[in-house]
C-alpha cells in the first residue's frame, strides 16, 4: 500500500510541476467586427481634373480617406451631399444652371472617393462655393440598417437631414 501511495505521490509531484502557469495561457482575443461610422465634415474642393469629351465635360476630384477600409469599397457604404449655399443635394444628382448642366456622381475605392461632374453645354469648372460631405458605413452598420427596413436603395436617397438623424441614431444605440 505504501508502495502506491508513493507512486501517486510521485504522479501528483510530476503532475504539478509540469502544469500550465498562470502565465502560460493566453488571453483569448474576442474580435468584434469594425463597425464605427464615420461622418466627415463638409470641404471644399479645388483643382478639379477635366476629361474633355465631344460635347461635355468630366470633372474629378479624388479625397484620400484612410477611413474607407477594402471592406468598406466592398461590402459597406458611403453616402455622399453636396451642398451649395443652403441647398443639400444627396449624390447621384442632376443640377441645372442656366444653360449648362451637371450630373453629379461619386466613386468609391480602397482609400479614396472620387467626386465627378458630368458637365454639357457651356459649364465650366465646378463652382469653389460647392462643399461635399459623405458618411462612411461598414457593412455590418448596413446590416444593421438593413434590419431596420433600409434598403441600400433607400438609404442611396436619404436627404441629409434623415441620414444625419439615422447615423446618429445608430450610433446611439451601441453599445461600445
Amino acid at each position: 500500500m505504501k508502495k502506491h501511495n508513493l507512486i501517486a505521490f510521485g504522479f501528483g509531484i510530476a503532475l504539478l510541476a509540469t502544469a500550465c502557469k498562470k502565465t502560460d495561457v493566453q488571453e483569448a482575443k474576442v474580435q468584434t467586427p469594425q463597425a464605427t461610422a464615420v461622418e466627415k465634415n463638409w470641404s471644399s474642393l479645388n483643382n478639379w481634373t477635366r476629361q474633355s469629351e465631344e460635347n461635355s465635360a468630366v470633372f474629378s476630384n479624388k479625397v484620400e480617406d484612410p477611413s474607407i477600409t477594402a471592406a468598406i469599397a466592398k461590402g459597406g457604404m458611403v453616402l455622399a451631399y453636396k451642398k451649395n449655399g443652403n441647398t443639400i443635394t444627396a449624390l447621384p444628382a442632376e443640377e441645372k444652371n442656366g444653360t449648362a448642366s451637371y450630373f453629379w456622381y461619386y466613386q468609391v475605392s480602397e482609400g479614396t472617393i472620387v467626386f465627378n461632374a458630368e458637365a454639357n453645354g457651356n459649364a465650366t469648372s465646378p463652382a469653389s462655393s460647392n462643399a461635399f460631405k459623405y458618411f462612411v458605413i461598414s457593412a455590418e452598420q448596413l446590416n444593421e440598417f438593413e434590419q431596420k427596413g433600409y434598403s441600400r436603395g433607400e438609404l442611396m436617397r436619404l436627404t441629409y437631414e434623415n441620414a444625419q438623424a439615422l447615423y446618429f441614431s445608430l450610433l446611439s444605440h451601441r453599445i461600445f
